[in-house]
Formats: C-alpha cells, sequence, structure tokens
C-alpha cells in the first residue's frame, strides 16, 4: 500500500532526492512547516522577471544562474507543498 501512496524518488532529480530523505525524520510539525513554506515575494518576482528575459532572449550568463536557481528553490517548495498535501 505505501508504494502505491509513496513518490517514487528515482523520478526526482538527484538534488531534491535529499530532501525527501531528510523529511523522513522531520516530526509533523517540521513536516506541516514545510508543506506551507513558500518563496519570498522578491524571489517569485525575480524569478518572473528572469524567466521573461529568458524567454526574450535577453538573458546573461549570471542571470542565467539566478534563474536556475530560483527553479530549484521553486521546485523544492513545490515538492514540499504536494508530498505536505497528501
Amino acid at each position: 500500500m505505501l508504494e502505491a501512496i509513496l513518490p517514487n524518488v528515482e523520478d526526482v532529480p538527484a538534488d531534491l532526492q535529499a530532501d525527501l530523505a531528510r523529511m523522513t525524520w522531520l516530526s509533523d510539525q517540521e513536516l506541516w512547516d514545510a508543506a506551507n513554506s513558500t518563496m519570498s515575494d522578491d524571489d517569485q518576482e525575480e524569478l518572473q522577471q528572469l524567466s521573461q528575459l529568458q524567454a526574450a532572449d535577453s538573458i546573461n550568463a549570471s542571470e542565467q544562474q539566478m534563474l536556475e536557481s530560483l527553479r530549484r528553490t521553486y521546485g523544492h517548495v513545490t515538492l514540499r507543498m504536494r508530498l505536505g498535501c497528501r
């Protein structure tokens, strides 16, 4: 039964697999807090702006690195939220 409801970690990017492993040791309150975490408004705004620059092919190398970092952060937050909603 657990196999049916738990995510397949092989399908998760390697950097998120470590987060999943750490989550198995969190208390209920810590899991709840992680599930309800969000990106800051500033990070969300910067993610949107950098995504628009990338779409317009107007992004430089440092902006591209920042975009990738913000996307990883977004992925972590989204994963935590999805796991908390199960």
